[in-house]
Order: C-alpha cells, then sequence, then structure tokens
C-alpha cells in the first residue's frame, strides 16, 4: 500500500491509501504522523499499516472522548462505562485513553466531585442524597466525605427548603404542613433528625391564623359527602374524627363543626 498523500485537517493529518485500485483514508494524529516517519510516496508495509490503524482508533476515541466531556464534566466511572457500552472498546485501550484524559486534566474525579456537590448543595439537596449521587457515580467515600466537610451548611440549606415547601402550601392543618416538610426533607437527603429540627422551628404564623378557615372548608368538604349517609350524631362523629385526621386540633374542629350546624340549622344531617 502506497501513501500516496496528506491532508492537514483541524489538527489531525488525513492519510490517503492506495492499494491498487482501492483508496483508503485514515485520520491520526500529527504526533503519531511524525512519530512513524510517514512522508507521500512512501510504501506501508502490512504490519505498519496495522499499527497506524491502532493509532488512528485511538486519536479518533480521544477525539470523541473530548467532545463528551465539552457539554459537561463526567467521572472516570461515567467514561470508562461510556467507552466500553457506547463505543465498544477494548479494556486495554479503555485504561490508556482513560489515563491519556486523567494526565492532560480532562478527568479529574476531585474537581467533578468538589463541582457537583456545589451544584447540588445550590439546588438545596442534602447530604445523604448527594453521597448517594456521587458513589453511583463512582465518586469514592473518603472523597465525598472529605468535600463536604467544606461546606457548613446543611441546616441553614434544610430551613430554606422547608421554607420553600411552606410558601406553597396555603391550606390545611398545621401537623400536616409539619408531617409533609419532614418527608420531603428527608427524600431531599436530609437526616432525619436535621428534618425533624427543621419541621419545627419554621415559622407557621401565616398559616397558624388561617387554621380555623382551613379547618371549616376541609369539613365543610366532608360533610357533603358524609351526609348523604349520616345524619345527627353519627356525622358530627364522623366529622370530628375526620377533622383530627387531617390534623387539625380537637378545638378547632369542634369550632368548625359548630359553625356549620349553626349555618346548616335547617339542614336534616345536623338535626
Amino acid at each position: 500500500m502506497i501513501l500516496k498523500d496528506t491532508e492537514i485537517r483541524n489538527n489531525t493529518i488525513i492519510l490517503k491509501l492506495e492499494d491498487g485500485g482501492t483508496t483508503e483514508k485514515i485520520a491520526m494524529s500529527v504526533d503519531d504522523f511524525y512519530s512513524f516517519h510517514l512522508a507521500s510516496g512512501m510504501e506501508i508495509c502490512e504490519d505498519q499499516l496495522k499499527e497506524i490503524k491502532a493509532a488512528a482508533e485511538k486519536t479518533a476515541v480521544f477525539a470523541k472522548c473530548l467532545h463528551k466531556l465539552a457539554a459537561h464534566d463526567r467521572s472516570t466511572k461515567e467514561m470508562r462505562t461510556w467507552l466500553r457500552d457506547t463505543l465498544k472498546v477494548s479494556s486495554s485501550l479503555r485504561q490508556e485513553i482513560l489515563d491519556k484524559l486523567t494526565e492532560r486534566g480532562y478527568l479529574d474525579d476531585e474537581r467533578y466531585c468538589r463541582e457537583q456537590i456545589g451544584m447540588m448543595k445550590s439546588a438545596l439537596k442534602g447530604e445523604r442524597l448527594i453521597q448517594e449521587t456521587l458513589l453511583a457515580k463512582g465518586i469514592g467515600e473518603e472523597m465525598i466525605v472529605r468535600q463536604l466537610a467544606v461546606f457548613h451548611d446543611e441546616e441553614d440549606n434544610a430551613r430554606r427548603y422547608g421554607e420553600k415547601i411552606l410558601r406553597a402550601r396555603s391550606k390545611g392543618s398545621l401537623r400536616k404542613a409539619k408531617d409533609e416538610i419532614r418527608t420531603k426533607l428527608v427524600q431531599r437527603g436530609y437526616s432525619s433528625a436535621i428534618a425533624r429540627d427543621t419541621a419545627e422551628k419554621l415559622d407557621y404564623s401565616l398559616l397558624e391564623e388561617d387554621q380555623d378557615d382551613n379547618a371549616k372548608k376541609a369539613l365543610e368538604k366532608a360533610r357533603r359527602r358524609y351526609s348523604r349517609r349520616y345524619s345527627g350524631y353519627e356525622l358530627r362523629t364522623r366529622l370530628y374524627r375526620y377533622g383530627l385526621q387531617q390534623g387539625y386540633d380537637s378545638q378547632a374542629v369542634n369550632r368548625a363543626i359548630d359553625e356549620m350546624e349553626t349555618e346548616h340549622e335547617e339542614d336534616q344531617g345536623f338535626c
């Protein structure tokens, strides 16, 4: 096979090879081109062609890795999995490519860990969820703990997330609100202790002001449903139990039922 011509394109050299009537093009790095001491017109033997193609594969795979990493940073494990499952790269070449990416600073699990923690902290995610996410990305537990130790905002972030939940809650009972906040904080990755303390310390003054109105609205809705089957003492008992189940205190429930009885005194359901 004869190397007929070369072309430089985007820091890559395109080899134009001919063998009889067959033409083949191979892209390789400038460094590899000079390491093979190639020149137009020279004859390429079969063994040398295999080495050139192997070098060209490395160049192509490395370029694809750079393109993928340009979109956003990834962990070493993510890149190893992608090289194996998507590009079907052999284990030996995978490791060679990963080593090269690491040496040149394109892959850095410490940097990735630090930046991902910052991003998830900004999204008000708790440390347990952060650890689980990074462990799944192949980041070591010791590295995660070391990077998390730089931050001292877990309780403050929990409070901010709890306030966000509370702002979106304009109705319902105080107890239900606290239960919801505790549950969502734990789901967000905060410890049970922090979730519990946060839920207790938030300012519920606006929700507390509306407890009687909220209780009445909830019980009025339940009354329309229960009054089809119950009346009198049985209806009142059902409504009372329902109000407690919704998290309202007994006094608020009784006041709401008393008001409803007055407003619906002609309704046989309260007779």
